[in-house]
C-alpha cells in the first residue's frame, strides 16, 4: 500500500511543474510583445499623465477599492460573518478549525466532516478524547429521515462545512435538498461562576428542508479508547465497571457514559430531568454500533476484550424521533466533560444545577419559523446583530470586538493539530474496523474548480507523518491513496 503513495506524490509535483513552467512561457511571451510597443505608446502615456496630474489628489488610504478592502481587517471579517437562517447562529465558514479554551480543545474538517475533542493537561500536549483514526471520521453522526438513514461523512456523499461561532464551533452536513444537521460545540465551564472552561456543550438541529413533513431522528457513534487499556471501558452513575455489551433502552438512572484511563476521561451527559433521555445508548464493539441498523444489535454476555472484538470498543446514542415540519428545526443536547491526571469529570453536581437551571448554557432549542413554503434566506448583519450574545449567564467565550475575530490572537490554526502525536501509544494498536457504510465515493474536496494547494501540502504532511511511524495503517493509506486520486483528477482538468 505504502509504494502506491510515492508515484502519485511525484505526479502532483510534476504536474504542478509544468503548470508553473506553461505559465512561465506565456509570461515571457506577453513580455516580448509588451517592449516592441512601447516606443509606440510613450507620448500617449505623457498625455494621460499630464492630464491626470491636473485633478485634486485624493487621499489613496481612502479609496474604497479591492486592495483596501482586502487588507482591512474590519472589511474582511464582516465580509464573513453570516447568520444561519435556521438556528440564528451567527458564524465564519473555515475549512480546518481548531480552537482550544480552557481545558478543551475541538478539531473541526470541514473536508472530510471529521471531528475531535481534545483534553489540555497543564504541563504535557493535548490529549485526545475519542479515536483520531480514518481522518477523524471514526467518530460520527447519522441522520435518519422517513426511515432512510444517511451516515454523515464526505465519503458518503454529504457535503460538510466547517464553522466558527462565538462559543467555539460547528460542523455542518447537509443531505442534498432534503436534510441539514448542524452539530454546535459550544466551550462553557462546569461551575457556571468560573472561569475554567470544562465542558462543551453539543446541539443536533435536524433541520427539514423539504415542502412536507418529516420524521427525523438522529444517532450518533463515539469511537472511544480510553478505557481500552484498563480493566475497566465504560462506567455510568450506576455501575462503575463495564467491561460487556450493554444496551439501555431507558437511560434515566445512569445518565452519563465515561470513558477513561491514568491521564484522561471524557464523560458524555445524556440524561436529566431538564435534557430528557435518549431512546437508546449502546455500548459495545465499534463494529456492532456503528453497524447499518439503526438500533445495533448485541450480545450483553460478550466482553470487550474477545478475539472478535479486538479491543475496540464505542458508544452509540439514539436520539427520539421527531415529526419536523417544512424548514423547521428539531433540537437534541447533551453535554461532554472532560478531566486530566486522574481526576473525576464535571458530573453529579453539574446535573444538579442544570435541572435548576443555573449553569452558564442551558439546552439550546432553537426559535421555531413562522411555516411557509420557501427556504429562509440569511439576510445582512447589523453591527446589533454582531454583538447582540442572547445566551444565558455567559458572555461569548472571548470578546468579539477583538481577539474573537482576530485570528493573531487566538488559539486557532488552519493546519492539522499535532494532537494526533499526543496519544500516538495508546490508540495507534487500536484495531480499524469498518464503520458498516457504504463507500467507493472518492472524496472531492472544495466546490469550485481551483486547485487547493493548502490541501495538497496536507496530504503531503500527512503522508510523510505516516511513513515515518513505526506503525503503518493500512486503512489510513487507502484512504490518502482515494484523496489522492480525487486530487489528480482535479489536475488533469486544470
Amino acid at each position: 500500500m505504502r509504494k502506491l503513495i510515492k508515484p502519485a506524490i511525484a505526479a502532483i509535483i510534476g504536474t504542478l511543474l509544468f503548470t508553473v513552467s506553461s505559465a512561465a512561457q506565456t509570461v515571457s511571451a506577453t513580455l516580448s510583445d509588451q517592449e516592441s510597443t512601447v516606443s509606440t505608446t510613450k507620448e500617449e502615456k505623457a498625455a494621460v499623465q499630464e492630464e491626470k496630474t491636473e485633478q485634486p489628489k485624493k487621499d489613496p488610504s481612502k479609496l474604497r477599492t479591492k486592495a483596501n478592502l482586502k487588507g482591512n481587517s474590519e472589511a474582511k471579517r464582516r465580509s464573513k460573518i453570516t447568520n444561519d437562517p435556521y438556528t440564528g447562529w451567527i458564524y465564519i465558514p473555515e475549512k480546518h478549525y481548531t480552537l482550544q479554551i480552557g481545558d478543551m480543545m475541538i478539531e473541526l474538517d470541514g473536508r472530510t466532516g471529521g471531528f475531535c475533542i481534545y483534553a489540555i493537561p497543564e504541563t504535557e500536549g493535548e490529549i485526545p478524547l475519542l479515536s483520531t483514526q480514518e481522518s477523524l471520521t471514526s467518530s460520527y453522526f447519522v441522520l435518519q429521515m422517513d426511515g432512510r438513514n444517511y451516515v454523515l461523512t464526505k465519503r458518503n456523499g454529504i457535503k460538510t462545512e466547517a464553522r466558527r461561532t462565538p462559543y467555539g464551533g460547528q460542523m455542518v452536513y447537509q443531505v442534498g435538498n432534503k436534510a441539514q444537521l448542524i452539530v454546535d460545540f459550544s466551550f462553557m465551564p462546569s461551575i457556571a461562576t468560573s472561569t475554567r472552561v470544562d465542558m462543551l456543550r453539543v446541539t443536533l438541529y435536524a433541520v427539514n428542508l423539504t415542502k412536507t413533513t418529516k420524521t427525523m431522528a438522529v444517532k450518533g457513534i463515539f469511537d472511544t479508547y480510553l478505557g481500552e487499556g484498563n480493566g475497566t471501558h465504560f462506567s455510568t452513575k450506576t455501575l462503575g465497571k463495564i467491561n460487556k455489551e450493554k444496551q439501555y433502552n431507558a437511560f434515566y438512572d445512569e445518565q452519563w457514559v465515561t470513558s477513561e484511563n491514568a491521564n484522561a476521561a471524557i464523560r458524555f451527559i445524556l440524561s436529566s430531568q431538564r435534557l430528557g433521555t435518549p431512546e437508546t445508548v449502546t455500548l459495545a464493539s465499534k463494529n456492532r454500533v456503528s453497524s447499518e441498523l439503526w438500533k445495533p444489535s448485541i450480545d450483553e454476555a460478550k466482553g470487550f476484550n474477545s478475539a472478535s472484538s479486538y479491543n475496540n470498543s464505542g458508544i452509540g446514542v439514539n436520539w427520539k424521533p421527531a415529526t419536523v415540519d417544512p424548514y423547521q428545526v428539531e433540537a437534541y443536547t447533551f453535554y461532554i466533560s472532560c478531566s486530566t491526571g486522574g481526576n473525576d469529570p464535571a458530573g453529579e453536581s453539574f446535573i444538579k444545577e442544570l435541572d435548576a437551571g443555573t449553569v452558564a448554557l442551558l439546552p439550546d432549542h432553537p426559535t421555531k419559523l413562522a411555516s411557509s413554503s420557501e427556504a429562509p434566506k440569511p439576510v445582512e448583519l447589523s453591527d446589533a446583530d454582531i454583538q447582540t450574545w442572547y445566551w444565558e449567564n455567559m458572555p461569548s467565550v472571548v470578546d468579539p470586538e477583538s481577539a474573537y475575530w482576530n485570528d493573531a490572537s487566538m488559539s486557532f490554526t488552519n493546519v492539522p493539530s499535532a494532537a494526533k502525536e499526543a496519544g500516538a501509544k495508546d490508540f495507534e494498536q487500536k484495531n480499524v474496523s469498518g464503520t458498516g457504510n457504504s463507500g467507493g465515493n472518492n472524496v472531492k474536496y472544495g466546490d469550485s474548480d481551483e486547485i487547493d494547494m493548502e490541501y495538497i501540502q496536507l496530504l503531503l504532511d500527512h503522508i510523510a507523518e505516516i511513513e515515518n511511524s513505526d506503525q503503518v495503517n493500512d486503512a489510513e493509506l487507502e484512504f490518502l491513496n482515494a484523496e489522492i486520486d480525487s486530487v489528480m483528477e482535479k489536475l488533469r482538468g486544470f
